[in-house]
């Protein structure tokens, strides 16, 4: 999925919930952690990622930009190391897009990385700064989920082959081929699909409890919607 529908869904999908938090710095952090998290998984394991190309010429956006940009490079410099050292003793280990990082264990190693990082910095700051690590957990957890409604799909349990897969192409409307894909395989549908349930969900539900059901439907129709298929199959390698 492109990198500003990955944004926009995510802080779809938790809006509902930021109503029951009090506007602050924990919530700052914890907004800014969801929206670089929503892109991690592609920084890590994807050279043309969206975070890595964020430009802007306005002073606010180009500081803006510059912060999650930071966030992407650093997050690939901590990585590296583990990548290498992963690659050595599980040569078959498939770190490229989509592979390791684009699953459960990987988001969990990206964010155990985070927590750590701001723990430590939570010593001479204040303790609000580690919402900015559970953001990205979050943000790279509902990145895996939109990865779900996609055509190349994703494995949540890799390096075990189970795949999640749906209909989404992964193409920007200026490409050439944009006119030839159908209605429900564009980004742009399965965005406007979230924003309209979303805003069904703000208006109809006034519980922690009854958001939490209304996000779950909104899931399960997406699911049939966009076709999402479990599948499994027994691989010759982690690949």
């Amino acid at each position: 999925m492109l990198g500003k529908y990955h944004i926009l869904i995510t802080l779809l999908l938790v809006s509902p919930f930021i109503k029951f938090l009090n506007l602050n710095l924990s919530l700052l952090l914890l907004v800014l952690g969801l929206i670089v998290g929503s892109l991690l998984p592609d920084t890590v394991d994807a050279n043309d990622s969206y975070l890595l190309n964020l430009k802007s010429k306005k002073p606010l956006k180009k500081f803006i930009f510059f912060i999650l940009r930071f966030s992407g490079k650093l997050t690939r410099f901590i990585l590296r190391p583990f990548s290498l050292v992963l690659k050595l003793f599980f040569w078959k280990l498939n770190i490229s897009h989509r592979g390791l990082w684009h699953s459960l264990l990987g988001i969990l190693i990206i964010s155990l990385s985070w927590f750590i990082l701001t723990l430590i910095f939570s010593v001479y700051f204040r303790n609000s700064i580690l919402f900015f690590s559970f953001g990205i957990f979050l943000g790279c957890f509902l990145h895996l989920l939109q990865d779900s409604f996609t055509v190349a799909g994703i494995k949540w349990l890799y390096p075990l082959n189970f795949k999640f897969k749906g209909k989404i192409k992964t193409i920007s409307k200026f490409d050439e081929n944009y006119k030839k894909v159908k209605f429900l395989e564009k980004n742009s549908t399965i965005f406007y699909y979230f924003l309209l349930t979303t805003i069904l969900i703000l208006l109809k539900t006034n519980t922690f409890n009854e958001i939490i059901i209304g996000s779950l439907i909104s899931l399960i129709i997406a699911g049939l919607i966009f076709k999402v298929k479990f599948t499994y199959f027994l691989p010759n390698n982690y690949n």
